[in-house]
């Protein structure tokens, strides 16, 4: 369907844009994702997820997850490398926040996730020009299911940007043959 295609195509953009803002890419253009930015061909209308995407992800002051993998085992914990990203010519402080959430969050920065099932907040300083990883342990879920990895900086003085990417956390006793041993 067209809005799975949209779903991909965002989430696709915004994990792209990221990894090249950690490894500190110059001359990022991103012209092909124009055909998923607006849903009209009028200034103002309802824009599509990947502008909210793209919108996160070349926010001069930005956060960037990289969870490695995306299958987990129920219960257990995750070393989550977050990045704060700072194209300014002058150091940022943020508030980070990273949260293990059941819905998918949208693009668009719209609080604190309703039914968060673990968070952690933390105060970062950001050098000018830099993009730098912290290590954040999280606590998985026992359930076994598909959940989101969610994280939000908010900078001072600047709009909140978010980060998110879908993991699966799978129960290990109830696998069989070689996923035994994840």
């Amino acid at each position: 369907t067209l809005e799975r295609a949209e779903f991909t195509h965002a989430l696709f953009a915004m994990e792209q844009t990221e990894v090249k803002r950690r490894l500190q890419f110059d001359g990022l253009l991103p012209f092909w994702y124009g055909m998923f930015l607006s849903k009209g061909k009028v200034i103002g209308e309802e824009k599509w997820d990947t502008y909210y995407a793209l919108k996160n992800g070349f926010a001069p002051v930005t956060v960037s997850i990289a969870p490695g993998d995306r299958h987990f085992a129920t219960g257990s914990a995750l070393k989550l490398p977050v990045w704060a990203i700072n194209d300014l010519e002058k150091a940022a402080k943020a508030k980070i926040v990273v949260y293990v959430v059941k819905a998918d969050p949208p693009y668009v920065y719209a609080g604190e996730p309703a039914e968060s099932l673990f968070s952690k907040t933390f105060d970062v300083d950001i050098p000018a020009d830099s993009a730098a990883p912290q290590e954040v342990v999280l606590s998985l879920p026992k359930e076994e299911g598909s959940y989101w990895l969610h994280t939000t900086l908010q900078a001072i003085g600047r709009d909140t940007v978010i980060s998110k990417r879908p993991i699966h956390v799978l129960d290990r006793n109830a696998s069989i043959g070689p996923a035994k041993g994840v």
